[in-house]
């Protein structure tokens, strides 16, 4: 009975010392986790004011696929500003949401310039073979 008494207590001991580290570590595991998702957050918002649509509409108006390709092809790089005197796992989380975001605005720009290119044409030739059937009658 008494190496059962020694054995609940040595138990017992070391469930209070994980529960204590617990209760230490928990605040520290979410600040790290709300410093994560702040600076995703930043990086979303930089990648959406850095980005030029505008460029990208072009590109794919003008490129067509293989502006679209470019678009998908090409990837953004935060700057270097942003992540001065940041901890590692704040650029690397920062660098990984402001790709993410950038390119999917460049790919979304030059799809949207791609289909307007597309339907300009589509109108065009459909101008184009209206006007010449009803010249020849």
């Amino acid at each position: 009975m008494y190496v059962q008494r020694g054995f609940v207590k040595h138990i017992f001991q070391i469930f209070a010392v994980l529960m204590v580290a617990l209760m230490v570590l928990n605040p520290i595991m979410l600040i790290a986790q709300d410093q994560s998702t702040n600076a995703c957050m930043q990086a979303e918002q930089d990648a959406t004011m850095d980005t030029n649509g505008t460029l990208w509409f072009a590109a794919g108006c003008l490129g067509g696929v293989i502006g679209l390709l470019a678009a998908y092809a090409i990837q953004p790089n935060p700057p270097a500003s942003k992540l001065v005197g940041k901890s590692p796992t704040y650029v690397a989380t920062y660098t990984d949401c402001y790709r993410a975001k950038a390119k999917n605005i460049q790919t979304h720009k030059a799809l949207l310039g791609c289909g307007t290119a597309a339907a300009f044409y589509v109108v065009y030739w459909v101008l184009i073979i209206g006007a010449a059937s009803s010249s020849l009658q």
